[in-house]
């Protein structure tokens, strides 16, 4: 890897204020760019591990004209934010600690050192192949906007006290949160929402009602792929968005996240957590800035950029 317009920092340095943090597959929407993997060993040496242990070309799964959008999206997506994370810790250190947005969290767990990378992508697969497998035709997910959360949730515990399938799936702030559920259920929980004062309620391009009870089948299908995996214990703390709270226990961290499919997001508690235990700023590290956009509504005090490119890695000194 060329070192033309960088300062390496020196090997095991932590930035003591910042957290690392992963994309889930909305991300792939914005784009893969190839520019670190086009210019970095350390990227280059992550797609040969994945290529290798998944028996796939990732460089063309992520690059290519004919990128897949199956199971092996996410896969792809991994492969792609982590060798982007392993090029920036050879240059600029490790985080004080990690945190992924949805399978976001997937990454950050291997970026951390719980899982070792290649089995990940092997989890991965196996779950995303479940959740297709599972998907019914009458899910959907939707952002609502500006309504007071504790009005979203009164409505829908109503509405599930009547049988419908609504749920809070992602709790990002005082006014702006994510629902999921049946889609018939959904559209008229949203004309009550609006109703009540909601000013925008904006689909999601998902084919599931991810991090809801309406996954709970196929969390139990996947849990004994959780159990089979190898764990270690973490170099920095983990952030989970199970509950929002960090640990170094690899067997918490695990079981959190093998629940997490079927739980909704607490976003906006691991947002203020992180801003509690001293964290003034977030690097996202992927396509896109989802996590960011996500964390400055969560809390405004924590610090927010994101690193895709060649140029964003040489330009991302201590942060």
């Amino acid at each position: 890897m060329s070192r033309q317009g960088l300062a390496m920092a020196p090997n095991n340095i932590e930035y003591p204020q910042s957290i690392a943090a992963f994309p889930g597959r909305e991300a792939v929407a914005k784009g893969l760019d190839s520019t670190v993997f086009k210019n970095a060993a350390a990227a280059q040496r992550v797609f040969r591990r994945a290529s290798e242990y998944c028996a796939v070309d990732m460089v063309s799964l992520c690059y290519g004209e004919g990128k897949d959008e199956g199971p092996w999206t996410t896969v792809g997506l991994v492969t792609h934010c982590y060798g982007i994370y392993k090029t920036l810790e050879e240059w600029r250190g490790r985080p004080k600690a990690f945190a992924g947005y949805s399978q976001g969290e997937f990454t950050a767990c291997a970026a951390a050192g719980v899982f070792e990378f290649p089995e990940v992508l092997g989890l991965i697969l196996r779950l995303e192949r479940i959740l297709e497998e599972d998907s019914p035709a009458d899910e959907a997910m939707i952002r609502v906007m500006d309504l007071d959360q504790k009005v979203l949730r009164e409505c829908c515990q109503q509405y599930q006290e009547s049988g419908k399938h609504v749920y809070i799936s992602a709790y990002l702030s005082d006014t702006q949160n994510i629902i999921s559920g049946k889609q018939p259920d959904l559209q008229e929980l949203v004309q009550e929402l609006k109703k009540r004062g909601a000013r925008w309620a904006l689909p999601l391009p998902v084919k599931r009602g991810y991090h809801s009870p309406l996954c709970q089948a196929s969390a139990e299908r996947a849990r004994k792929y959780f159990q089979r995996m190898r764990l270690c214990s973490p170099s920095n703390p983990v952030y989970s968005c199970y509950d929002g709270h960090r640990s170094t226990d690899p067997i918490i961290i695990r079981d959190k996240l093998s629940r997490q499919v079927q739980h909704p997001i607490h976003w906006k508690a691991l947002a203020d957590n992180c801003v509690s235990d001293g964290i003034q700023s977030l690097i996202e590290i992927g396509p896109g800035c989802t996590v960011s956009g996500n964390t400055r509504i969560a809390n405004p005090n924590i610090a927010c950029r994101w690193v895709q490119t060649m140029n964003e890695v040489r330009c991302c000194d201590a942060v």
